[in-house]
Parts: structure tokens; sequence; C-alpha cells
């Protein structure tokens, strides 16, 4: 366990390697790790942050495979209680198992919520974990378990916060591939938002809103210190909530990237070094500040975000994870939002719109960088 607090940047953090454990369908048991990360600008928001985390990936880690519904494609088809999926997911679905097309082999199946018809479907369990029941678990990164992952104390504040999952990662993807320009955040704005942590202790600090979709705002900031970039994501239904997120998240990567201290931080210097340069080489420099339309277009903010909630989208799959300390977990998919490790060069065959090279955008053999870390 490890405790910090950087008081330069007024930030508290608390760093932790948990364990977990899966069991294949024959009985073999298995395990893997995960590093948890929590910070906030106080004690009480870091400590709650870690939790937080802690609470989400136990139950996203932690599964028996003899729990679930063994059964062909065909017979849930059959059955008329499958969720169709879209050609992004049956692809994603694909690439973690390859049986998923043979009519006559049984694959793991999980209940799913479908939020917009208030239905019961059935969801492909390797769609949800993204790993191979049949051959074990082969984590290659944080991102196949983290997405639309999220948890919260009442189950309509986990829907939500597992959806700003979604769409925060889906515009982060689409704007690090140059397939969509965001909107500068002029330093008057960033005044009049009331940042949390003032954005003076960097040598350059930028943020850009990137993405407006279904009402929720993502935000990207970029930030230089030690002659080193950092970047952090964050969504909301403000965008004063965005950027804060996204300001912790890239101060948080500073702050943990220079500290040897910690033996798998220190254990990684190619990995970082790596990310150095694309960062550097690749997007940061220079950085992308015309302004351009955003998908959903740019909204004001919500004098009380509270009262003005709007609803969540109706084609929303909801898969819940289990509950721990009072709170509800739970993973969402949406057919319209990018996978995390589907490989873009296959989700946009021409490469229209992207600015860079192909090479870079295969992230599949774990050396190439990737914005959600």
């Amino acid at each position: 366990m490890e405790y910090g607090f950087a008081p330069e940047w007024n930030l508290y953090y608390r760093l932790a390697e948990i364990s977990a454990i899966q069991t294949l369908r024959d009985g073999t048991i298995t395990g893997s790790k995960a590093l948890i990360f929590g910070s906030g600008w106080s004690e009480e928001e870091c400590e709650n942050s870690f939790i937080g985390e802690c609470i989400e990936r136990r139950l996203a880690l932690n599964w028996n495979a003899e729990e679930f519904q063994w059964r062909t494609v065909a017979s849930v088809l059959k059955a008329g209680n499958c969720f169709v999926l879209s050609d992004m997911q049956m692809q994603l679905l694909s690439s973690v198992n390859s049986e998923v097309a043979r009519e006559e082999v049984a694959i793991p199946w999980m209940p799913g919520y479908f939020y917009g018809r208030d239905k019961d479907v059935d969801i492909p369990a390797d769609l949800v974990w993204l790993d191979t029941f049949k051959n074990g678990v082969e984590l290659k990164s944080v991102r196949r378990t983290s997405n639309g992952l999220a948890a919260g104390n009442t189950l309509q504040m986990a829907r939500e916060n597992a959806f700003h999952e979604l769409v925060e990662r889906d515009a982060v993807l689409r704007w690090w591939w140059g397939l969509q320009e965001g909107a500068r955040i002029g330093q008057a704005d960033l005044a009049s938002l009331g940042l949390d942590q003032p954005s003076e202790n960097f040598e350059a600090f930028d943020a850009l809103v990137i993405g407006a979709e279904n009402d929720v705002l993502t935000v990207v900031v970029t930030l230089r210190k030690d002659r080193l970039s950092f970047f952090g994501s964050g969504s909301g239904w403000s965008t004063k909530t965005a950027l804060n997120k996204a300001l912790k998240e890239a101060v948080l990567a500073y702050v943990v990237s220079r500290n040897e201290e910690i033996p798998w931080i220190a254990a990684r210097p190619k990995s970082l070094s790596e990310r150095q340069f694309y960062h550097n080489r690749r997007h940061l420099l220079p950085f992308k500040f015309a302004v351009s339309p955003v998908r959903g277009g740019l909204l004001q903010d919500r004098s009380d975000s509270e009262k003005s909630v709007p609803g969540l989208p109706e084609d929303l799959i909801f898969l819940d994870l289990g509950r721990a300390c009072g709170a509800y977990v739970l993973r969402a998919l949406c057919p319209r939002y990018i996978p995390l490790d589907l490989d873009p060069i296959n989700v946009f065959p021409d490469g229209a719109g992207c600015d860079v090279s192909r090479s870079s955008l295969c992230f599949f053999d774990g050396l190439s960088p990737h914005p959600i870390y």
C-alpha cells in the first residue's frame, strides 16, 4: 500500500495492488492482479476514490465461469433473448473468443438489462470481461476490465457513472485517432470555471472539450512538467466536473511517474519512455487547438446539474456485477461506442480523418501507447 501527498499540487493519492481469483469452467483456479489508484484534492475525496476503484475492480476481476450459462449462439437467438450486437462488438467478441462463430460450440452468457426496453437480455460473457474463459486469463492491460465499469451508492448513480465512462472513452479514442477535434477552453473560461487546482503549477497547461454526447461533456487535459507531457480525461454533466476529473488524472500521472520508490512504476521505464515519445511527437506538440464541430455540439453548463440531469440513452445494456460496501457495481455496454481494445485499423479501414500512421494505431502487441491506461 502506498499513501502520498504532493504538496505542490495539493493532491492526495493512494495506490495498491490487488489480487483476484478466476475459476474456469473445468474448475481450474487462476489469478490476476490489478493496480488501483485513488486520488483527490482532499483526503476524503482521495479515500472515496480509492475505495470506489477497489470495489469496481474486485467485482469485475473475480468471476466463476461455472456460474455462467453455457449455450450456443443459435440457442440463445432461438429463445429471442439475445441483444443484437453491433459489428464492432461482434468483431471484438470474435477476437477474444474465436469459437463464438461455431454454431455447435457453447459459450458463456450472463444476464443483462436492456435499459430502453426495460427487458432482461443475455450478453456473451466474453464481451463483458474480454477474457477467454476456455484458455484462462490473459489481462494484457487494465483497459480490458475498465470500460463502462462504475460504482454508485444508488442504482441510478451507478448507471449514470457507467454511461459516463463509455461516452468519455469513445470521445477520447476518436480524438486520439484524429477522427474529431475539440474546442479549446480559453484562459478566461478556465478562470470562470473556478478550478479546484490552479493551472499555474505547470509549465504548460491546455484543455479541450472533445465531446458532448447525450449531454455528457468530455474534456481532455495536457500538461507539461519537467519537460515531459501528461494526459488526463474526464466527463460529466458540466464542464467544470469534467475538467476537474481530467486535471486530477493528469496530475496523478505526473506524480506517480516521478515516484521511483513505487516498484511497479520503477520497473517500467521503457513503457514510460515510449509513452513520452508518443505524446510529445505525435499528439501534444503541436496541439490541435482549432475549434471544430464536436459530436453532439458544445453545451452550456447547467446552473444546477442535479436538477437537470437528462435521461440515459435507450440502447444501453447494464450488467449487474454485484454489491460491495453498500455500492452497486455495473458494467455498461452500448453498440454505438468504440470498444477500447478494438484495432482502429479495422474500425476505420479507410483511415478517413486519421493523421497518424497505421503502424501506431495497432496496440494489440501491448507496446504502442494508448490514451486509456
